[in-house]
């Protein structure tokens, strides 16, 4: 992730609810399904954090693969 902040959302676009908030460097899971929203990809991903699991959409603008 490169953005300092990232809203892991529960639909693809920010129209849709924010689910979390990712810091920086989070690493998340992509199943490497996407859906493009005005010329925005937005990623399935999942992440864990806290001992709650959370699966939803980030844009791909700020996700980086390592």
């Amino acid at each position: 992730m490169t953005a300092s902040q990232l809203n892991m959302r529960n639909g693809t676009g920010t129209s849709y609810s924010i689910m979390t908030t990712l810091s920086k460097n989070t690493k998340v899971k992509n199943y490497g399904y996407y859906t493009e929203v005005s010329g925005v990809k937005w990623l399935y991903v999942q992440v864990t954090g806290s001992g709650v699991t959370y699966t939803g959409f980030c844009s791909e603008k700020y996700l980086t693969k390592v």
